[in-house]
């Protein structure tokens, strides 16, 4: 009666650990997910056509100081749902300017450019991680996350 007994304590114990361990992990897992703003846009590319899909992603772009220049949500319409088509639509919704996007290496976003005496770049991040991608190579999933951010990076 003992050891069943004993067995039922240790299964319980291992049952309520592997729980808060699966919560803990979730928790971290979804660290990069924000709330989408209330910016919105809608854009479909010149190269869609009728079967092209249509996606939505969460897109932010901030830049120095922590300025938000573009929190919400982008639609698109494309036959190839690049990253950089999404930034695309955010920014020139706001009427920002910018330098590099059609390359995917993005050099300048409105007032804030790279410095390389600085180590102070435009990084982007797909559902919080760094893809080994230029945003003109890298292919969005309806849902995704995207963030564009003004930051210091060390190669």
């Amino acid at each position: 009666m003992k050891k069943l007994r004993f067995l039922f304590i240790v299964m319980v114990i291992m049952l309520a650990v592997t729980s808060l361990t699966a919560c803990t992990k979730k928790e971290v897992v979804d660290a990069w997910k924000w709330t989408p703003g209330k910016d919105a846009v809608t854009y479909k590319s010149s190269a869609a056509d009728d079967w092209s899909p249509t996606y939505t992603v969460n897109v932010k772009i901030v830049g120095g100081e922590e300025k938000v220049l573009f929190d919400g949500l982008v639609t698109l319409t494309s036959p190839q749902m690049m990253a950089s088509e999404f930034l695309a639509a955010a920014i020139n919704d706001k009427g920002i300017a910018q330098e590099g996007l059609d390359i995917g290496f993005i050099t300048k976003v409105g007032d804030y450019e790279n410095d390389s005496t600085n180590g102070v770049y435009w990084m982007f991040y797909v559902n919080g991680e760094l893809p080994s991608w230029a945003s003109n190579d890298f292919r969005m999933r309806n849902g995704d996350y995207l963030m564009l951010v003004y930051e210091a990076y060390e190669y």
